[in-house]
C-alpha cells in the first residue's frame, strides 16, 4: 500500500501540510514512478486529515501588566480562579505586589472581562479564596498577609467585599480551605496553624445548626485548589452507600491513577489527590458508585 511507505505526520499546520504533500508527491514520481491517480489519492487524503484536525486559536483577552495568576506559599498552591459573586462561573483573580502593597484584581469573562472588583492589602499577601461566611447576599475574601524578618507569622484576616470591612482571624498559618463543613450553605475557614493545631471559624452556628443530611443525589464537587501543585481536594456526596471509585484520566483518556476504591456509606467525603509523576496539564476526574458513572470534572496541574 502506498501508505505504508511512509512515516505519516498529521499536522494542524495548513501550511506545512500542504509542503509536505507537495514534497512527498515529487518524491513518488521521481523514485518510485507512481502513477498520477496514485499520487492525487495521496495528496487528497492528508488534504481531508488538515481539515479534520485544523483548529483555531483566538486571544480572547489579555490580563494588565505587572499582574499574575500565581498564588503561591511553599507547597500550597492556591487557585487564580474563584467564584466570586456565586453565579456558577469562576472569575479571574489577579494580583500584583510592588514591594509595599498587594493589589487584587478580579475580573468576569461573562462580562466580557470587565473589572468587578479590586482591593489592596499593605504588604505581600496570597489568596485561600472567597467564601460566604455569615449567609448574607454579600461574600468574604479571605487574605494571608505573609510574615516579614521581624514577625515571620502569617496572618490570616478575612473582608467583606461590599462593605471592605476586615477581621484579623488568626496568626501563624500553614494551610487554609474554605468550605461548608456542616452543609447549611455557609463556608467555613479551617486554618492549620504553625503549631499543627487546627482552627475553625464561621459565624457561630457551626456546632449548633450541623447536622446528618441525606444528599438527595450523590454529586461531585469542583476540586480545591485548581489549578493546583501537587495538592488538590475532591469532595464528593453520596446519595446510597456502595463501592465508590474515584479515577483519574488523562486528556486521551488514559487511566492515571485509582484515587479510591472501597465500600463508603451516604453522606459527605473527600479524598486528596498528589499528583506525584504527572506533568501539567489537564486532566479529569471520575467518580462512581456500583459501577454506575456519577459525574466527572476537570482539574489542572500547574507545576
Amino acid at each position: 500500500m502506498l501508505l505504508n511507505s511512509f512515516n505519516l505526520p498529521i499536522k494542524k499546520d495548513l501550511t506545512n501540510l500542504l509542503s509536505f504533500v507537495l514534497k512527498q508527491s515529487v518524491f513518488l514520481i521521481k523514485k518510485e514512478k507512481t502513477k498520477v491517480k496514485e499520487i492525487l489519492l495521496f495528496a487528497a487524503l492528508i488534504m481531508s486529515i488538515s481539515l479534520l484536525f485544523a483548529q483555531d486559536y483566538v486571544l480572547e483577552w489579555q490580563g494588565p501588566g505587572g499582574f499574575d495568576c500565581t498564588f503561591q506559599d511553599d507547597f500550597f498552591s492556591t487557585p487564580s480562579t474563584f467564584d466570586m459573586n456565586d453565579d456558577g462561573n469562576p472569575e479571574v483573580v489577579m494580583k500584583n505586589y510592588d514591594g509595599e502593597n498587594t493589589t487584587i484584581r478580579v475580573y468576569d469573562p461573562c462580562s466580557n472581562y470587565d473589572l468587578i472588583w479590586t482591593h489592596q492589602i499593605p504588604g505581600p499577601a496570597w489568596i485561600p479564596g472567597f467564601g460566604n461566611i455569615t449567609g448574607t447576599i454579600t461574600d468574604e475574601m479571605i487574605y494571608v498577609i505573609e510574615g516579614d524578618t521581624l514577625n515571620y507569622y502569617d496572618n490570616v484576616y478575612i473582608i467583606n467585599i461590599t462593605t471592605y470591612e476586615s477581621f484579623h482571624l488568626a496568626e501563624g498559618s500553614k494551610a487554609i480551605i474554605v468550605y461548608d463543613i456542616d452543609g447549611d450553605g455557609k463556608d467555613e475557614v479551617l486554618i492549620k496553624l504553625e503549631n499543627s493545631s487546627l482552627e475553625i471559624w464561621g459565624d457561630g452556628t457551626t456546632i449548633a445548626e450541623c447536622k446528618t443530611v441525606q444528599p438527595h443525589k450523590s454529586r461531585l464537587s469542583q476540586n480545591y485548589p485548581n489549578p493546583f501543585n501537587p495538592y488538590t481536594t475532591i469532595n464528593y456526596q453520596l446519595e446510597k452507600s456502595g463501592l465508590i471509585e474515584l479515577k483519574i484520566y488523562n486528556i486521551k483518556g488514559q487511566l492515571v491513577e485509582t484515587l479510591l476504591k472501597q465500600y463508603q456509606n451516604t453522606g459527605d467525603h473527600s479524598v486528596i489527590w498528589e499528583a506525584k509523576g504527572v506533568s501539567s496539564g489537564m486532566y479529569f476526574y471520575q467518580i462512581s458508585v456500583d459501577g454506575q458513572l456519577v459525574e466527572t470534572k476537570k482539574a489542572i496541574c500547574v507545576k
